[in-house]
């Protein structure tokens, strides 16, 4: 039979509905079997009694005549088994009014059979003042929904814990705690279960949990302050108006990469680093590199405190401070790289107070009373730009070989194989010669190409133009290109201005003619540190062992000419220090305490016993014998040296050269026939007789050659 759209009518508070039914026994019979398969009553499609009293008297005449076409409405809904099709027959023959869609119907009747409650029909926006403004409660009582907060609050988990702790202590007066409740905050008696439902009005897990706590409140609950302050107001900072130097970054990382480290334990380790990032330029100034190696027990030897003063003391050294009224301030965390009361000290006697440290603090306090004490946190966001700056290492790094992934979950599948291949074939490097050895490919890559690659990384990052780092724009970190046209490429600012007038003023009117012709550009963090580092001061380097103190020296004896360092995590190769340059002259057999950075080791600072500088020496550099120029410098040093020490002796046997220059100047005199310096000696002497005047006038020396001798000037000079 066909089944025309169902038409009703209004217009009073009676409503009618006139639809062909033919199946309506059978529809009650589905009804039937489904309600008899449910828990619940079936449900009423009407406005209960005890309640013509109160709400449905406020909401008004219209409302009242809306809330009793919708309940006809539903009913009719329930009856039929094709509810989306009834739904779009209803909204038909209504016209699609206000409230009556499709949609709407179909939400509102599965909406009422879970609450069973006739208000969740009412048109909230049209209900009127006397709805709302009134003394009764409306809803759930305050006091019970501050309850229910508390039951989620206390569940580690989920709300839906908490809503079935509620229906718990609800069925059986107690919580799983075995605490027993003589009532329920909010209610003067214990509630009863609504007639259309298994549980009081209101109580459906969909109503409570949009009065459930706000994120916030869940979170510091579940978890403490800590993870909760990302759901409340942050604390915002700029770059704008900072100076280079006047803020650096510390922290440490563990790069997700494995490597081969060939020298003192040939096996793959994890490669660990410290990094110092100036906050002005977002520049990585500083890095290091430090393999994660086992020690005589087999345990993984990381980063220590005794690294991060190492590396603060080269920051210092090697790229300075700010000198002047706005000071440098290192930023530190607890962690690793952390800097203790006693080095700060050190550090601010080193720079006359202008540097000094900011530390993160640690939060111990609980979220509420009644909780334990926390255990102690950092603040992430203390140091959120060089946190960004790790994340872009390691997505720049990702396509490096032999990656372990952020985690254990998400390591590459090949890792296992990849290890198991690259260990076969450090077992084979043992047994192949030297020269095969530097042919063997490993699947890995070793340590010394690894820190090219990385510095190479570290470069490109900071060299980077593509960026959107904070406050940028507003620091004045931008400089204005130009070309010569489309085709040519683009100049910097310095190479406009060092055009010669007129021609620079010409050029400036052609390119304001042509706006392609310019362009701005941001600068690199890189450009940024280069400019500002000027304006920086460095900890002279012999002031080291009143940073560190005397526990960070070793004793070492000059032997050979050389102070020599063996520390594989530095080098394979021994590191050699000559003793003798242009301000030292050290003996062989002579001790001192040396302090070598290990991320500078190009200097070795010498103290005496009592912690008194004796002098700073160089490295000397290993160049390979293909390095014809490095090979020429080190030639030019040993040369240079050479020349040193024999002028030194030369100067003690000053005497013994007199002497022998002496020597040859009266034989060569005696010779040539020429009056010997003895001789004059007596010529000139005052005491000499007449008789000894006659004797040297008529030494045979002085008187005319009775012959030509027998060998000319070219002879004499052969044998002198």
């Amino acid at each position: 039979m066909n089944l025309s759209p169902a038409t009703m009518t209004a217009n009073s508070h009676s409503v009618s509905l006139h639809a062909a039914a033919p199946s309506s026994l059978a529809l009650e019979i589905n009804a039937g079997r489904a309600l008899a398969r449910s828990a619940r009553p079936a449900p009423l499609f009407l406005v209960p009694q005890e309640d013509h009293k109160g709400d449905w008297k406020r909401i008004g005449e219209e409302q009242r005549k809306h809330v009793d076409l919708l309940l006809e409405c539903l009913r009719r809904i329930h009856r039929s088994t094709n509810k989306s099709a009834e739904c779009r027959a209803i909204a038909a023959g209504l016209q699609h009014k206000r409230g009556f869609s499709a949609t709407s119907l179909e939400n509102k009747y599965y909406a009422y059979l879970k609450s069973g409650d006739w208000r969740v029909l009412i048109d909230r926006a049209k209900a009127g003042p006397s709805f709302w403004n009134t003394d009764e409660p409306s809803g759930l009582p305050s006091a019970f929904i501050e309850f229910w907060r508390k039951l989620c609050e206390d569940d580690q988990r989920t709300n839906a814990g908490a809503y079935a702790e509620l229906l718990k202590i609800w069925r059986t007066k107690r919580d799983s705690q075995g605490n027993f409740y003589k009532r329920i905050p909010g209610y003067e008696e214990w509630p009863k279960a609504d007639a259309l439902s298994s549980h009081p009005r209101g109580w459906s897990d969909k109503n409570l949990f949009r009065h459930a706590p706000d994120r916030f409140a869940l979170t510091v609950s579940r978890q403490g302050r800590a993870a909760a302050s990302d759901h409340r107001r942050r604390v915002f900072t700029s770059r704008e108006n900072l100076c280079v130097g006047q803020y650096y970054l510390f922290d440490d990382q563990e790069y997700d990469q494995r490597v081969n480290w060939l020298s003192s334990q040939r096996k793959v380790v994890r490669p660990l680093g410290l990094n110092a990032l100036d906050l002005a330029s977002a520049c990585c100034f500083a890095f290091g590199f430090k393999p994660a190696l086992e020690n005589e027990a087999g345990v993984k030897q990381k980063l220590k405190e005794r690294d991060m003063l190492w590396f603060v003391v080269n920051v210092l050294c090697s790229h300075g401070y700010r000198d002047d009224e706005h000071g440098t301030a290192l930023i530190v965390e607890h962690g690793t790289a952390a800097i203790r009361a006693d080095f700060e000290a050190r550090i601010a006697e080193a720079t006359g107070g202008r540097v000094r440290v900011e530390r993160s603090g640690i939060n111990t306090t609980p979220a509420f009373a009644g909780l334990f004490e926390s255990r102690g946190k950092g603040n992430p966001r203390f140091k959120a730009h060089i946190e960004s700056f790790f994340n872009l290492v390691r997505n720049r790094t990702a396509r490096l070989p032999a990656q372990t992934g952020k985690d254990r979950d998400h390591a590459p599948d090949e890792a296992h194989g990849l290890l198991s291949y690259n260990a076969q074939m450090l077992r084979l490097s043992d047994l192949l010669s030297p020269a095969a050895r530097e042919e063997l490919e490993f699947p890995v890559p070793v340590w010394s190409k690894w820190v090219s690659a990385m510095m190479e990384v570290y470069h490109l990052i900071n060299s980077r133009q593509d960026h959107n780092l904070q406050g940028w724009d507003k620091a004045g970190n931008v400089t204005s290109e130009w070309r010569l046209s489309p085709n040519h490429p683009w100049q910097s600012r310095q190479e406009f201005d060092a055009i010669p007038e007129p021609a620079r003023s010409a050029m400036a009117q052609a390119l304001a003619l042509s706006p392609a012709l310019t362009r701005p550009r941001k600068l690199s963090p890189l450009e940024v540190w280069n400019h500002g580092r000027a304006q920086l001061t460095r900890v002279p380097v012999d002031l080291m062992p009143i940073l560190l103190g005397l526990e960070f020296g070793v004793e070492k004896t000059v032997s050979g000419g050389y102070i020599t360092i063996e520390d594989s995590e530095i080098d394979s190769e021994p590191l050699r220090f000559p003793v003798w340059t242009d301000s030292l002259r050290l003996r062989n057999g002579e001790k001192f305490l040396t302090f070598l950075n290990p991320y500078r080791p190009d200097a070795l600072v010498l103290t005496d016993v009592k912690g008194r500088v004796v002098g700073v020496l160089d490295r000397q550099d290993v160049p390979s014998r293909s390095d014809y120029v490095g090979v020429e410098r080190q030639l030019g040093a040993a040369r240079h040296e050479e020349r040193e020490r024999l002028l030194e002796i030369g100067v003690r046997h000053i005497d013994k050269a007199d002497r022998k220059l002496q020597m040859h100047r009266n034989n060569l005199a005696l010779a040539r026939g020429e009056i010997t310096a003895k001789q004059r000696e007596q010529i000139s002497s005052a005491e000499l007789t007449a008789e000894d005047f006659d004797n040297v006038l008529n030494s045979p020396s002085l008187e005319a050659p009775q012959q030509k001798p027998s060998f000319n000037e070219h002879d004499i000079n052969s044998i002198l």
